[in-house]
Order: structure tokens, then C-alpha cells, then sequence
């Protein structure tokens, strides 16, 4: 348009009716530009239109994609676009794919589980784009219980929970334990109306149980006691195991600083103890009598009195006299029938003493 102006300038000097006609064929032109340039503009904007309301799919400025799902602030978007709502665009699914949407999480759940905030397939899957409670490995789970020992990692195995060794934590979308308030616990431990759970991490119910993560005594079969006592093959008068431990909630035999023991024997202020000893009473607490057992009781000495001997202890149907403690004379840590006066020369046949004593008849 510019040189058909300048020529028509030049030819006007030396020609003005050629300039006259070169001055119409610019202003021809100039119309023209703007007309195609007009139609260009209307051409993109009826095209863009055509493009965006065409999209049968997720429309996103000014393109279209198959997939639009949400991420998250940190959420991975991979080749997609990602919004300022945190969606992410994209023409393939980085997640999981069903039924031609994309979600983030796919969990396992069951065919009888219900599926929150998600789409459940008829194969048990929840698919869902948010996570409210734990999240693992591309799934989504309620519950989560940290399995620190190899006993509660076999346990995670064993109940089917999805494990992570390097964070101690196992999921689940079922409790397999105790839940209560939305949380799995692995314990329960049954404490009364008036006391109190054993930690701070305990919670109490209005059932009168607490309940743990990680049990604070003896755990047995996920119940947790506050007692633990070596029978063997004795009778248990709590729960039994297979290991010869028998588990209480409550002692019911001895019990000593919180701790349950079979046996209890009076042992005086200047006597040995070889199991624990409670110097507010003299008594010396047994979990195995070192010594001699009858009717679950732990005795010092014991004497053959025969039929018809005098017994000052307890007297067994097999004629023995047992004692916790000793019924005439002790010396050394043993029990005498006799003491007798001997001299550093009198003949003794027993434990003669610095002090000229002679003990004999020693009780068993």
C-alpha cells in the first residue's frame, strides 16, 4: 500500500492523470487489507469457539483433554497441564484409568465394603481422588497401625494388612483389631471403673477397657494383661499359653511392686532372699519355689514327722511337716532339730560353732 502511495507521487509529477489512477488502486488495496484482515480474526475466533464447545472431553485454556484429575498442591502431573485448582490436564492417565476417568488412588476395599467420596468397580476397587485418612503407595486407607517389632510385622501378614517396612506402618481399610473414634488399635486392656489406663496413650472406653497402639505389660492374642506368670504344665488359673505363661488382668496370688509371683515366703530381716525381696515386711516373693512346694505354697524346711509326729508346721498326707520358717534352731541359713553346748573340745557330731555349739538333725 506504502509503494503504490510513493509511486503514485512520482508519477503525478511527471504524469498526473497515470497519478490520478495509481492514487485509486492504493485506496482500493487499503480496503481490501482491512476486509482480510477482518475475516482472519473472525475466521480464528469462530474456529476457537468450534474447538472448545467440540471438546467432549475436559476443556482447559482454550485446549481440550481427555483426563482433568485432581493432584493436589504437590501432586505429580507428569506431560499434563496443571491448573491453579490444582487439576491436572492431560491426554494419558498417570494414576489409575477406569471407566475413562482418572484417579488418584485405587484401593482394594471388597465387595462388600463401602466406597467414601470415590467410584467402587465390581471387582471390590474404590477409585477416588482424594485421600481423607492414609495414603500408601498410589491406594488410600482408614487405618494405619505401626508394627515396630517382627512379631507385629508377621502379625501385618498374617491379617492381610499392606505393610511398609522402611516406616513400620501397615494399612488397612478393616480394622483387624479394636477401632474406636476412627482409629485401630492393637490392644485392649479391661481396667475397671475406677482405674485409670496404664499410659497417656491409652484410651479409655465407657465399657471399661482401654485400648493401645503398642501394649504397655503382656500382650496375648492382641488382649493386653497387666500380669505374666511361668506355670508349666500347673494349672492356670488366667488365660493359658502355649508356652507355659499364664496371663492375668488381676494377680491372683502374690503380688509385689506390680508384678504377680507364685510363691511368698517369710524369710526374716537377716535371712537371704534368692528371689525379691520386700523389705517393708520380710517376706521374699518367688516366680519357681527354690525350695519345697506344697498346695502352690513355697516352703523353707521340711521334716518327716511320720504318723504320729508332732507337727508345728504344715502337715502333708504323706507325714511331712512343712515350715517357711524354722521352728527350733537355725544356724547358717539351716534348720536344727538339737542344739547342745560342747566346748571348743566336747565331742559333736553335727556343725560345731566358734562359740562351742554343736547343731545336729538338720531338716531337709
Amino acid at each position: 500500500m506504502y509503494v503504490c502511495t510513493a509511486l503514485a507521487r512520482n508519477r503525478k509529477e511527471s504524469n498526473p492523470s497515470r497519478a490520478k489512477k495509481f492514487g485509486h488502486m492504493s485506496v482500493g488495496l487499503s480496503v481490501s487489507g482491512i476486509i482480510i484482515t477482518v475475516t482472519l480474526i473472525v475466521t480464528v475466533v469462530t474456529l476457537h469457539e468450534v474447538n472448545r464447545h467440540d471438546c467432549n472431553y475436559h476443556a482447559y485454556e482454550g485446549s481440550c483433554y481427555r483426563y482433568k484429575t485432581y493432584v493436589g498442591s504437590l501432586g505429580y502431573c507428569g506431560s499434563g497441564v496443571k491448573s491453579s485448582t490444582d487439576f491436572c490436564y492431560a491426554n494419558s492417565c498417570i494414576y489409575h484409568d477406569y471407566l475413562g476417568s482418572c484417579y488418584k488412588y485405587e484401593t482394594y476395599v471388597g465387595r462388600s465394603a463401602s466406597c467414601t467420596d470415590g467410584v467402587k468397580s465390581s471387582t471390590g476397587y474404590c477409585y477416588s481422588t482424594h485421600c481423607s485418612d492414609y495414603e500408601h503407595d498410589g491406594s488410600c486407607y482408614k487405618y494405619r497401625l505401626y508394627i515396630g517389632s517382627w512379631s507385629l510385622k508377621r502379625f501385618c501378614m498374617a491379617t492381610r494388612g499392606i505393610s511398609n517396612f522402611y516406616t513400620n506402618f501397615c494399612y488397612y481399610n478393616s480394622c483387624p483389631t479394636y477401632s474406636r473414634g476412627g482409629v485401630c488399635y492393637l490392644y485392649k486392656e479391661y481396667v475397671g471403673r475406677s482405674a485409670n489406663c496404664t499410659r497417656p496413650i491409652g484410651i479409655r472406653s465407657t465399657e471399661n477397657y482401654c485400648y493401645y497402639p503398642s501394649c504397655p505389660q503382656f500382650a496375648y492374642h492382641n488382649i493386653c494383661y497387666k500380669h505374666r506368670m511361668y506355670v508349666g504344665s500347673d494349672t492356670c488359673t488366667g488365660v493359658p499359653s502355649s508356652s507355659g505363661y499364664c496371663y492375668y488382668i488381676t494377680c491372683p496370688i502374690h503380688e509385689y511392686a506390680g508384678t504377680c509371683y507364685k510363691y511368698k515366703t517369710y524369710v526374716g530381716s537377716s535371712d537371704n532372699c534368692t528371689g525379691v525381696m520386700s523389705p517393708e515386711d520380710n517376706f521374699c516373693y518367688y516366680t519357681s519355689c527354690p525350695l519345697y512346694t506344697y498346695r502352690s505354697t513355697c516352703y523353707k524346711y521340711r521334716e518327716y514327722v511320720g504318723y504320729s509326729g508332732t507337727c508345728t508346721g504344715v502337715r502333708t498326707s504323706d507325714n511331712y511337716c512343712y515350715y517357711t520358717s524354722c521352728p527350733l534352731y537355725e544356724y547358717g541359713s539351716n534348720c536344727y532339730k538339737y542344739r547342745q553346748y560342747v566346748g571348743n573340745s566336747g565331742s559333736c557330731m553335727g556343725i560345731r560353732t566358734s562359740s562351742g555349739f554343736c547343731y545336729y538333725g538338720r531338716y531337709d
